[in-house]
């Protein structure tokens, strides 16, 4: 356009620069729109597959439970039920189940991997905290979501096995009640066991909380029906469970090895699980395929926006 300032030249002027594109507005559209991108694909900051075990039938016996704040175990009778085994045979079926919920998602540079440990699975990863600060594993999507009901909570039997420092991460357990795919779900803090061999760690349903990252939804009810969970994942973060958005003082950057031998329901009478839930457990469910996945994603998401911010914030450019 020209550059002089007669009335004439201002009009062409004007009208020149209206037609251009206007790049600072066509960014920030971009940005809203993968920020509405990351939104949907969250899950923490936050959490995976189901894997039931061949033999996922209960057991009973003294087992530890969860004392809520801080998710050691204190003595007391319960039944469990595993529901994922990575011990044996099933260990290969089960890992296939999982997905990683890594600060990828949200421009990070943290990342994991639940692979096999031998005789029991090994959840490894490096935590830093530019950028994000966290890890998970996650099911991937159930066909048809787990049936709970009468069950007292979720445990975990692991051990950490790469340092001694437990307490400089937070570890959280996750449920998700809806089949959305967003970053709102339920979590709960446990502590894995420091020993030589993975024990079980108990968190009820009474301890979880709604979160939006790491941040509990105000005035959001606890969970009160368990007849449909669509997701369970575990995280190790930097971040506490609270009001506002909280880190661990004094967190441990860097490499973690989290030895993860077995994942169930739990439940302190034995009759809380009937004969059929019983043997919905002794079958895996059917888990999506990662075609059908994306099929199910809203049309914006899979065809311009993740391949658009697949090539503007790709993990491995960062």
């Amino acid at each position: 356009c020209s550059s002089d300032l007669t009335p004439r030249s201002v009009l062409k002027r004007t009208r020149c620069t209206a037609s251009m594109p206007r790049l600072p507005a066509l960014a920030a559209v971009l940005v809203l729109l993968g920020a509405l991108a990351v939104w949907h694909s969250l899950g923490d900051c936050r959490g995976l597959a189901w894997t039931f075990s061949a033999h996922g039938s209960l057991r009973a016996g003294r087992v530890g439970r969860s004392d809520g704040a801080a998710g050691r175990s204190v003595d007391v009778s319960r039944t469990q039920l595993p529901i994922f085994s990575f011990r044996g045979e099933a260990q290969e079926e089960t890992l296939a189940r999982f997905e990683r919920i890594d600060d990828v998602i949200m421009g990070g540079v943290s990342k994991s991997q639940l692979s096999s440990g031998g005789s029991v699975a090994a959840w490894r990863g490096l935590v830093r905290t530019e950028g994000g600060g966290f890890c998970g594993q996650r099911t991937k999507p159930f066909v048809e979501p787990l049936n709970l009901t009468g069950a007292s909570g979720l445990y975990i039997s692991c051990r950490l096995a790469s340092d001694d420092d437990i307490d400089r991460r937070v570890w959280k357990m996750t449920l998700r009640t809806n089949e959305g795919r967003g970053e709102v779900v339920y979590q709960a803090p446990f502590v894995p066991s420091a020993g030589l061999d993975p024990e079980p760690v108990y968190v009820p349903f009474s301890d979880f909380v709604l979160v939006r990252g790491p941040i509990a939804v105000p005035g959001a009810p606890k969970i009160s029906n368990v007849s449909a969970i669509y997701q369970i994942g575990f995280t190790v973060s930097k971040f506490i469970i609270g009001a506002q958005m909280t880190q661990l003082e004094n967190f441990r950057n860097g490499t973690f090895q989290l030895d993860v031998a077995e994942l169930g329901a739990f439940t302190e009478q034995s009759s809380g699980l009937n004969s059929m839930q019983q043997k919905a457990a002794a079958t895996p469910p059917e888990v999506l395929a990662e075609a059908e996945v994306k099929k199910r994603q809203p049309w914006l998401l899979r065809v311009l926006l993740f391949p658009l911010l697949g090539l503007v914030f790709s993990e491995a450019k960062r």
